[in-house]
C-alpha cells in the first residue's frame, strides 16, 4: 500500500487539474457571451441606431465601435483558441511505463507527483494569460459601452 501523504499529494493534484480545466471552461463561456453581447450591441446601435426624433449615431460612431468590436473579438479568439500543452488527467502511459520498469508504487506516485506538479504549473501559466486577454476584452466591452454614450449624445 502506497505512504497516505503521497497518495493526498496525486489526488489533490488530480484534483487541481480538474479545477483548471474546469476554470478554463467557465473563461471560454465568458468569452463567447462578452463576444456575443459587444456583436449585438454594435449591430443594433449601428444598423438601426438610435431613433430618437428622427436622430442617429453621430456619423464617426460605427466606425469607432467596429474598431472596438474586432478589438473584443480578438480578445475572445485569445481566450478560445485551443490550448497546447493543457493538462487534463495524468498519464496512463507515464504510470504504465514506471510499473513496467518495475518501480515499487511510492517511487511510482513520487514519479507521477513530480509529473502533475509541472503539468499544474504549467496548466497555470495559460490560465493567466487567459486570464489577462479576458480583462482586456472586457474593459474593450465598457469601452464600446461608453463610445455609444457618447455617440448617441452628440449632435
Amino acid at each position: 500500500m502506497a505512504d497516505p501523504k503521497l497518495q493526498l499529494a496525486y489526488q489533490t493534484l488530480v484534483d487541481e487539474l480538474k479545477v483548471q480545466t474546469a476554470t478554463l471552461a467557465d473563461f471560454r463561456s465568458r468569452a463567447t457571451t462578452m463576444f456575443s453581447v459587444a456583436a449585438l450591441i454594435a449591430t443594433l446601435s449601428t444598423g438601426v441606431g438610435f431613433v430618437e426624433k428622427g436622430e442617429t449615431l453621430a456619423p464617426w460612431a460605427p466606425w469607432v465601435l467596429l474598431g472596438v468590436l474586432t478589438a473584443v473579438g480578438a480578445a475572445s479568439m485569445a481566450v478560445l483558441w485551443p490550448t497546447y500543452p493543457w493538462w487534463f488527467v495524468p498519464s496512463a502511459g507515464h504510470i504504465m511505463a514506471r510499473y513496467r520498469a518495475g518501480k515499487d508504487e511510492d517511487a511510482t506516485l513520487q514519479d507521477v507527483i513530480r509529473d502533475l506538479t509541472g503539468k499544474v504549473r504549467s496548466n497555470a501559466t495559460v490560465l493567466t494569460r487567459r486570464s489577462l486577454y479576458l480583462r482586456i476584452g472586457f474593459v474593450l466591452f465598457f469601452v464600446e459601452i461608453a463610445t455609444l454614450i457618447i455617440a448617441a449624445g452628440t449632435p
